[in-house]
């Protein structure tokens, strides 16, 4: 019924596909009520049907051939009733539903339906057991850094709990694709008391957080790069106007650059150096003016390491202090190096012969 209602509906689609959208959808809807109504006059008659060829002229035809044998152990042994006394036949037990007289596309369909519940349980089961396996590694790799801090065992205890919840689930999983019995007072308690421990440890995992500290403004104190370079009349060095650089005057001849990170600094960091070729402002020759330019190389690669990451994040758990995540990449600069120098630099900064870095102009 619902694959002759699709293609018909389709079918008015094509036909009146000149009408307009609105009209067209309107009439669509009218004729998917009126479908709808016949199917579900269709379906309560059907039901109405089933209902008696399955029940009650089955329970009729039963009553009859009870009789019968009532007449037959009557006429068999001669019994007579006395005084209008009444005769108790032991009779047999009426069974309804025929396990051997089941309506066959009914059998037919429960079959499909419960070989489809298994395959999508089987897939199911696959993926809860990878899950619980990584859960297992995770475990035990968690356990080593213990004595970090009550954090860790926190963490420790809800993965347990979870440990729990997901084998209740694979168990009952099993259980059912191969018709195994279930013992569904036994995963019940183990699920309630994985519940129990997974809200336990998530709620003191919770009040553990509060006791740490967010530190907005960590002191930059740990070297991480240095580097000295000399002098160039057509040198730029980009971050030497940035708000978190330091410029350090003094009498020397080179330029010595110091870059500083926090105490929990990841990422590796060093000064790179990059040849700018460019045209004139004015467009009306070609002249290319050479700059060497100057700033900051993130590399972010080897910054994000797993080793790094669990390095921080232990030493954090430890000092129970919490450091937003942009200053683990950021540095702080201090620049040394003359007057005159200085004052050069900042010219070539500001110079119309500097090009932009991401000009159509630019070139390597």
């Amino acid at each position: 019924f619902l694959i002759t209602k699709t293609i018909f509906i389709e079918i008015i689609r094509k036909l009146l596909y000149i009408l307009p959208l609105e009209l067209l959808t309107i009439l669509i809807q009218i004729f998917e009520g009126l479908f709808y109504l016949v199917y579900l006059l269709f379906a309560v008659y059907i039901l109405i049907k089933l209902y008696k060829v399955r029940y009650l002229d089955y329970y009729e035809t039963y009553l009859e051939e009870k009789e019968k044998t009532k007449e037959v152990i009557i006429d068999q042994y001669e019994i007579k009733p006395k005084n209008n006394q009444k005769i108790n036949i032991r009779e047999e037990k009426i069974i309804i539903r025929d396990a051997n007289n089941e309506f066959k596309p009914f059998s037919w369909m429960k079959n499909m339906i419960i070989i489809f519940c298994k395959i999508l349980v089987s897939l199911l089961s696959i993926s809860l057991g990878i899950a619980f396996v990584l859960l297992i590694a995770i475990t035990i790799f968690v356990l080593y850094f213990i004595d970090s801090g009550i954090l860790i065992f926190y963490v420790i205890l809800g993965l347990l709990g979870s440990l729990i919840a997901i084998y209740v689930f694979i168990e009952l999983f099993i259980k059912f694709i191969f018709n195994l019995k279930q013992s569904p007072k036994k995963l019940f308690i183990m699920f309630i008391i994985s519940m129990l421990i997974i809200g336990i440890s998530s709620g003191l995992f919770g009040y553990e957080l509060t006791t740490f500290t967010f530190k907005n403004n960590p002191k930059f104190e740990n070297k991480v790069y240095t580097e000295e370079l000399q002098t160039s009349d057509n040198m730029i060095i980009d971050f030497l106007e940035y708000n978190n650089t330091e410029i350090i005057i003094e009498d020397r001849n080179n330029i010595l650059i110091e870059l500083y990170g926090t105490d929990k600094y990841i990422t590796p960091v060093e000064i790179y150096k990059e040849d700018i070729y460019c045209k004139n402002n004015s467009y009306s020759e070609i002249k290319h003016y050479e700059m060497y330019y100057y700033d900051n190389y993130y590399d972010f690669y080897n910054s994000m390491s797993i080793n790094s990451i669990i390095k921080v994040l232990l030493q954090s758990v430890k000092e129970k202090e919490i450091v937003s995540e942009e200053y683990y990449f950021e540095v702080r600069s201090k620049i040394y190096l003359s007057k005159e120098i200085y004052e050069k630099i900042k010219t070539n900064n500001n110079s119309e012969k500097r090009c932009s870095y991401y000009s159509e102009e630019y070139s390597k």
